[in-house]
């Protein structure tokens, strides 16, 4: 049962995700400059918008911590704590339920001061999906890509490139699953299978270049 009260939640949590993203590209305020943190803000404050007026009960909130038990009581240091750049948590039952985000700026091509090799080899990296892989994240969630220079599709063929060339991936653990959610068709999966564990990752490729 709690599975399918997480699933569904995770479900909601991409709608309105998508349903911000809208808001923002209709308002046309995202600057190609912007860092991920001042985007990620500029995201909750749409989703909050979303959720209230669709009387949802989510809280939205930045640079969520993981909150390890083990940091609790002392047995890892809290500088060791992780934090997911959005969390969405409903506090309406008596178990709360997350969803957490991790976001990066991706590019086609090297783009201002950006390069597009090390952006992309991030979001694949420890520092980006390996994040949920390696359970590094414990907490249910996704990946969301802020595209600022390039055709979502063309940037997924390089991440897939990047990872068939990491040992640490199979070759099944590519991005794929292409689908729509709102209409809009740059979603995507990719899964992994763990010593203990199987991971439907999905990834929310948003265009703003």
């Amino acid at each position: 049962m709690a599975f399918e009260i997480e699933r569904a939640f995770a479900e909601k949590c991409c709608h309105y995700i998508i349903c911000a993203y809208f808001q923002i590209v209709d308002a046309k305020t995202i600057k190609p400059q912007w860092s991920e943190p001042t985007i990620s803000r500029h995201l909750k404050k749409h989703l909050r918008t979303c959720l209230h007026e669709a009387g949802e009960s989510i809280s939205v909130l930045v640079e969520y911590p993981e909150d390890y038990e083990e940091i609790d009581d002392g047995v890892v240091d809290s500088k060791k704590e992780v934090y997911f750049d959005l969390m969405l948590t409903t506090f309406a039952s008596s178990d709360s339920v997350y969803f957490g985000v991790e976001a990066k700026i991706l590019i086609e091509e090297n783009f201002l001061k950006r390069n597009a090799k090390t952006e992309l080899s991030e979001y694949i990296s420890e520092k980006g999906m390996r994040k949920f892989i390696d359970g590094i994240y414990r907490k249910r969630g996704c990946m969301i890509a802020y595209i600022m220079q390039g055709e979502a599709d063309r940037i997924v063929q390089k991440l897939n490139a990047i990872i068939l060339s990491d040992s640490r991936f199979q070759s099944t653990e590519t991005i794929s699953g292409r689908h729509s959610i709102e209409n809009y068709n740059e979603c995507y999966i990719s899964e992994h299978h763990t010593d203990s564990s199987f991971l439907s990752l999905k990834h929310l490729m948003l265009t703003f270049g």
